[in-house]
């Protein structure tokens, strides 16, 4: 019997690599809204390339639901159990905050996943050596105790600056649609006005030093009275959709790109 699908490093180009996302998203999307089920581990492994001819576009296959778990029964627990693969986990995830996991913690894990492979190489054709890369500041997502991945990961998305400086900064020199692929969902995740994240700086720092100290709030003017990270949950729908547009606008460019 031959496999359903492939890694998804048999893409062979960036192009394949967004549609094969794009698809796995939506098939995340469809099993959360008809079956309520949340998959919470979105990751390299998890997610199949599936090919009908050598000819046609690649799809996406999501897999892999031994952490998956009915959203109404992660609304009730008290601190939601961590789950995931280490170097895609959400911050909220690894820091094991005690608020709900929802879609945008596996929306959080596909932007890791997106800067993952573009700073390792997408295909075997692609791939920098892992020596070369050692000194690149996303290696520091795969080291080291949860909590202190957390506090790195929150200081490279603190801001659209941070960001670009020490993540999409490394990625292949040759990759042109991943940048703004992923500068765009980094973006809709952590830019959302209603949960003053991450377009505020600081604010994702600010709200990991709130809560080491116990505190809700700072003394100085202007302060940040709540973890941008728990606060963007009241605003799911509007960042789902945000994150659904850029993944339905950079799916329609890359075929395009490759012609159909």
């Amino acid at each position: 019997m031959s496999p359903v699908g492939r890694s998804i490093k048999s893409v062979r180009n960036e192009e394949e690599l967004v549609i094969v996302l794009a698809e796995a998203m939506r098939c995340h999307s469809s099993i959360l809204n008809r079956c309520g089920v949340l998959h919470r581990d979105i990751s390299t492994n998890n997610i199949l390339v599936v090919r009908e001819s050598q000819d046609a576009l690649p799809r996406g296959l999501l897999i892999d639901f031994d952490f998956a778990v009915p959203v109404d029964r992660e609304k009730r627990a008290a601190r939601p159990a961590q789950s995931g693969t280490l170097p895609y986990m959400s911050i909220a995830n690894l820091e094991n905050i005690d608020t709900a996991r929802t879609a945008l913690d596996d929306w959080e894990s596909l932007l890791y996943v997106v800067c993952w492979l573009a700073t390792f190489g997408i295909s075997s054709s692609h791939i920098n050596a892992d020596a070369e890369l050692e000194n690149s500041p996303i290696c520091q997502w795969r080291v080291g105790e949860e909590n202190s991945i957390a506090e790195t990961k929150r200081g490279h998305m603190d801001t659209e600056r941070t960001f670009a400086s020490h993540i999409v900064k490394h990625f292949q020199s040759d990759y042109e649609l991943l940048p703004d692929f992923a500068s765009d969902l980094h973006k809709a995740l952590f830019g959302h006005n209603g949960c003053d994240g991450a377009i505020n700086p600081n604010n994702l720092r600010r709200g990991r030093r709130s809560r080491r100290l116990n505190s809700s709030k700072y003394e100085e003017t202007g302060s940040l009275e709540v973890d941008p990270l728990i606060a963007r949950n009241d605003h799911i729908k509007d960042i789902l959709l945000n994150l659904e547009k850029v993944m339905e606008d950079y799916e329609c460019e890359a075929k395009e790109l490759l012609g159909f």
